[in-house]
This record gives C-alpha cells, structure tokens and sequence, in this order.
C-alpha cells in the first residue's frame, strides 16, 4: 500500500505539470525582449550586425528595432510559432506583405537560435533574452 502511495505522490504531480505545461500557448515562450548577440551570413561572422531586438507580446503581436546610423527603425507585425514544426513566422505591417519563416534551432529562457534560408545566402542568429 505505502507503494501505491509513492507512486501516487509522485506520478500525480508530474502528471498534473505536464498537463499545464502543455496548455501553455507556445509564443508565450517567446514572450519579451530579445537582443542580437551573434550573426552568421554563409556561415561566416558577421564582426559587425546592425543591433537588433525583437520585442514579443502575449498578444501575438511582435516589434523589430534597428538601431541604424540615421536612428531607430522600428518596424511591428504578428507574429506566430508554430513549436511542432520549429518554425516561427513573423508577419510584417505597414505597407509589407513580408512573410518570413525562421527555424528556431534553440529556445530557452536566456537564449534563441534562429536560421533562415534566402536565395543564396544562409542566416544564422543567436540572441539573447533581456530582463
């Protein structure tokens, strides 16, 4: 009986965690502010990136900015991430029909890995979360 119990203790909670944890809508992984901290064209560093961050809302909705010579460039779209597939699709507003597909490689609390695949050329992304 003290078995079962155990088994019981420690199945139920897990069981119960999973659960929750799998009701959890997946952008919400996203969810915050994350700056550019490396950059790969064709597998090769790039020394120096325009500073990037991509802001993500719990509403689906997502901010580009570019910190350019002449200023900031902020641009704003939806976005969605689709964690089956690995893919995260971000939808441009504002006179852009742009839709980009990147592969999200990694994704943790600290750290995302994204790739991109143009018409010749490969982009590899790491950034990191800000608090």
């Amino acid at each position: 009986m003290a078995r079962l119990s155990f088994i019981g203790n420690f199945f139920i909670p897990f069981i119960f965690s999973f659960i929750v944890s799998s009701c959890t809508a997946p952008g919400s992984q996203l969810e915050g502010t994350w700056q550019l901290h490396n950059s790969k064209i064709n597998q090769v560093v790039e020394e120096s990136f325009i500073p990037l961050t991509w802001s993500f809302k719990e509403n689906g909705r997502f901010i580009q900015i570019m910190d350019l010579v002449e200023g900031e460039l902020e641009r704003g779209g939806k976005f969605e991430y689709d964690i089956n597939e690995g893919e995260l699709h971000l939808y441009y507003d504002e006179g852009s029909d742009r839709h980009i597909i990147w592969v999200v490689v990694h994704l943790d609390e600290q750290k995302m890995q994204v790739e991109y695949t143009g018409y010749g050329f490969f982009v590899e992304r790491e950034f990191r979360k800000l608090p």
